[in-house]
């Protein structure tokens, strides 16, 4: 029953890991990730959901701001484009713009003009 936190979790650790180390590169990690015209409906929810889990980890454990890094990332933020269900695109996927509302929603990125305050805030997580 524990097994989605657990991946999240793990994958969240990859992600932070990544910024502190030059050699480690979870680009192949991220790029695992089925494209949106491979994923079946449940699939996408599935995908999606373990995402956000990933964001809502490194938001706790390392602030927002990192968060909004990682949601950043190439892969990343192609991977919860894809995932995500949107109404601008022809496919259905998310916009950039869409996905940051979304994201600024959830509380996993910082509004606009938070970020020093917001991972100041944040500086003390599960993992410290």
């Amino acid at each position: 029953p524990s097994a989605d936190r657990f991946l999240s979790m793990l994958v969240a650790r990859l992600l932070l890991g990544s910024q502190c180390c030059s050699s480690y590169d979870p680009r192949l990690l991220l790029e695992a990730i089925p494209k949106a015209q491979d994923m079946q409906d449940c699939n996408r929810d599935a995908v999606w959901n373990l995402l956000l889990r990933v964001l809502q980890w490194v938001c706790e454990s390392a602030g927002p701001e990192s968060a909004r890094k990682v949601a950043q990332r190439q892969e990343m933020n192609a991977a919860l484009r894809a995932a995500g269900r949107g109404e601008q695109q022809p496919n259905g996927t998310l916009s950039r713009r869409e996905l940051q509302q979304r994201l600024k929603v959830l509380g996993l990125v910082p509004a606009d003009g938070q970020h020093a305050a917001a991972d100041a805030a944040a500086m003390v997580g599960p993992w410290q």
